[in-house]
């Protein structure tokens, strides 16, 4: 007889699987990221189908079958239906569990990354957020992941000399994971390096704080945005290539 095991979970992605099947990726409570078969879940009289909403909060019950997990019970704990009825928010929620699966290993659970992509989709539910905010959301979001990863990035002192970094021209290296002052930019010269202004470094290490309500009251300049967002693409891209999937 098959054991039974049950968790919370949050639905992060779908995949099709044959005539009626799906493949559903989750993040769950006790067993961290896993996939789960749902098996003729997609035929119309489906009762589980009304509950696997995209981005939705559940406690699940699963078997292990020979090849996969099997989904056999699903309870609908928050469909978070400010997501689902946003398109701007659906996108962001999809953006975000992309890179969130891409960085997560398989069965690895972790409290605190579990309570982060919790909380991550409880702000992003409330009804009351511009469109700076969700921008600023997501940034929050990924810088956090990658601290509880284990890739926070120096940002207090120079990665090269040691020194307190001052506020003048900086550099961002991805693949030391951290900032460079201007003085040892002269001497090392990477090719690698990103300019990055004291301005968006404070940024950083707000966000790294950990605490949103801080961070969503923050006033961030265009020009600082396009550098978060060509160091976070980078950063990102620097760790996958480093971290074993």
């Amino acid at each position: 007889m098959f054991t039974r095991y049950f968790t919370k979970a949050l639905f992060l992605k779908e995949e099709e699987r044959g005539e009626a099947d799906l493949i559903f990726s989750l993040f769950t409570e006790n067993f961290g990221k896993i996939e789960v078969l749902g098996k003729g879940i997609r035929k119309i009289n489906a009762k589980l189908r009304p509950q696997t909403l995209p981005f939705s909060l559940c406690g699940v019950e699963f078997v292990q079958g020979k090849q996969n997990k099997i989904l056999t019970d699903v309870f609908l704990l928050d469909s978070f239906k400010n997501i689902n009825s946003s398109p701007i928010r659906f996108l962001l929620a999809q953006k975000s569990t992309k890179i969130f699966l891409k960085l997560l290993a398989n069965e690895n659970p972790d409290k605190k990354i579990w309570q982060h992509l919790n909380s991550f989709f409880k702000v992003l539910n409330q009804k009351d957020l511009s469109l700076y905010s969700l921008k600023l959301l997501f940034y929050y979001f990924l810088w956090n992941l990658f601290s509880l990863l284990g890739f926070q990035p120096e940002l207090f002192n120079c990665l090269f000399c040691q020194r307190k970094l001052k506020p003048e021209k900086l550099f961002f290296l991805s693949f030391e994971g951290g900032v460079m002052c201007f003085e040892c930019y002269l001497k090392e010269k990477p090719k690698e390096a990103l300019p990055i202004s004291p301005e968006t470094v404070k940024i950083i290490r707000k966000i790294l704080e950990g605490q949103w309500e801080k961070v969503s009251k923050i006033k961030i300049q265009k020009s600082h945005f396009q550098e978060l967002k060509e160091i976070s693409k980078d950063y990102f891209s620097k760790i996958i290539n480093e971290k074993p999937l």
